[in-house]
């Protein structure tokens, strides 16, 4: 089954250079939520990245898929401190991510995550 995930991880891979850093949404002019962490986000774009599997028919466990992302975004105190991405970032990669043909998913070469750190 692990050799299955790894595999499904690898083949979910794909460049997301589309994604772009904006301003902190804001309600009205009040201040933004509370900062969330670097894994915090990770998690969140790599979570509906694992979830595609299900949609193209790719079997993959996704606690284990997001556990195998998450260190090829974040590592040990890096995934624990504030986040500088916004969470229009964040929700940006998410939205391109959901919508990605399968075909793609299952022939590109690079990880969800990217979004967070593309210019």
């Amino acid at each position: 089954m692990k050799f299955a995930v790894a595999i499904v991880c690898a083949a979910l891979s794909w460049s997301l250079a589309a994604c772009t850093f904006g301003p902190t949404v804001t309600d009205g002019g009040t201040t933004s939520a509370t900062p969330r962490t670097l894994g915090e986000q990770c998690d969140d774009v790599d979570s509906a990245y694992c979830q595609q599997g299900t949609r193209c028919n790719i079997a993959v466990a996704l606690a284990e898929c997001i556990g195998n992302l998450r260190p090829l975004c974040c590592s040990g105190t890096g995934c624990t401190t504030t986040s500088t991405h916004s969470e229009s970032t964040v929700s940006s990669c998410t939205q391109m991510i959901e919508v990605l043909d399968c075909g793609v998913i299952s022939t590109t070469q690079t990880f969800p995550h990217d979004c967070l750190t593309s210019s």
